[in-house]
Order: structure tokens, then sequence, then C-alpha cells
């Protein structure tokens, strides 16, 4: 998989889930991640992208081994918390870009 294909990824899913209700901060369970990861829950910032690995129903939304079962539906935890540190990152500019200023 692409670098930027899993961030189209998470705006896809994000916008297909726009209408789904928001978690309270203790919704263990919730929300998709892979097996071996710490992270439980998404960061609180940028909270509408959290909606793209919002577990809606299991039966349809993972396969057995614990894996989605469309991509383009459900995105890992991992998967949004790099996006939302890419839009941080890019948010101030490139590198140096404030030093060539005047």
């Amino acid at each position: 998989m692409s670098f930027f294909t899993g961030f189209a990824q998470v705006i896809a899913a994000s916008i297909k889930n726009c209408r789904l209700a928001f978690l309270p901060n203790d919704a263990d369970g919730w929300y998709h991640r892979k097996k071996d990861s710490n992270i439980v829950a998404p960061s609180k910032k940028l909270r509408f992208l959290n909606k793209a690995c919002l577990i809606r129903n299991p039966e349809s939304d993972m396969d057995p081994d614990g894996s989605a079962t469309d991509s383009w539906n459900l995105c890992t935890v991992e998967q949004v918390e790099e996006f939302k540190a890419i839009i941080k990152v890019t948010q101030y500019g490139p590198p140096g870009s404030s030093s060539l200023s005047p």
C-alpha cells in the first residue's frame, strides 16, 4: 500500500462515517487497531478523523483474523494518527521556510 493511499483511505472513511456519533473517551474496543498496537484510542485532536477507525458493526466491518473487510470504510487507529501527524507538520509549512523570509 502506498503512503498516500493510506491517507486517502482515512479521508474517505472519515467522510463515509461523518454521520456517526462520537464515542465517549473510555470507549475501548470500538476503534480498529493493529493487534500489536499500544494505541487503544485515537487522540482528541482533529476528532472528526477519528470516525475513520470507528467500528460500526464488528461482524460486517472485520474479517475473522481482525483485519478490515474494506480498508476504504475502516482504517486503523495508527493510520489516523499518522495522518494527523502529517497534517500537524504541514500546517507550519516546510522546515526552514521562516528563515528564508526577509
